[in-house]
């Protein structure tokens, strides 16, 4: 990941309309994303949805989506007004970005939100009814409580990272069990 770490704020852009869908490198979730997203669009035309490929699979999004080919998802996000997510790591980089996300609740058996638990400038939908509902609430959302959403968003996604030095390496090493 490339950490958006900085002041960096992203424009706010109204109405709410660019979406990223990033991918996660687990391929079996890509029918249910294209169905969902399928559904999506079809019922609310009025969003640009662009599909971002797990940069470890070499995948063809279907033709009735935008691929984003950019280099780094710092330069997809710049470009979008909100990431849905799956199971994508993505999440992490797009709040300390600034960026809301929009966790896609695809599986009923296992959950692999990473963020699951935490509402901080993030959101569930499992419809795409529900989608757009989350879609127009942040479009509506006031600034001040969509700034500080936003705040809270990125604070979650620093203390999720720690720094990397002795002692937490040593911490690191103790509790997943790694031996000399």
């Amino acid at each position: 990941l490339i950490l958006g770490k900085g002041s960096f704020q992203p424009q706010r852009r109204r109405p709410l309309r660019r979406i990223l869908f990033a991918l996660s490198a687990f391929e079996d979730e890509y029918i249910n994303v294209f169905i969902f997203l399928n559904r999506f669009r079809e019922a609310y035309p009025d969003y640009d949805i662009v599909v971002r490929p797990h940069p470890s699979l070499n995948i063809e999004v279907p033709h009735s989506f935008k691929a984003d080919q950019s280099a780094s998802l710092a330069l997809s996000l710049a470009h979008c007004d909100v990431l849905l997510y799956s199971s994508s790591a993505a999440c992490l980089e797009a709040l300390l970005s600034g960026y809301p996300v929009a966790y896609i609740k695809l599986a009923d058996l296992l959950n692999p939100d990473i963020l699951s638990g935490v509402n901080a400038f993030k959101w569930l939908a499992e419809t795409p009814s529900e989608l757009d509902a989350v879609l127009q609430y942040l479009d509506q959302l006031p600034e001040e409580a969509y700034k500080l959403e936003q705040q809270k968003g990125r604070r979650y996604a620093e203390q999720y990272f720690y720094p990397v030095h002795e002692t937490n390496l040593k911490y690191f090493i103790v509790i997943c069990g790694i031996k000399n």
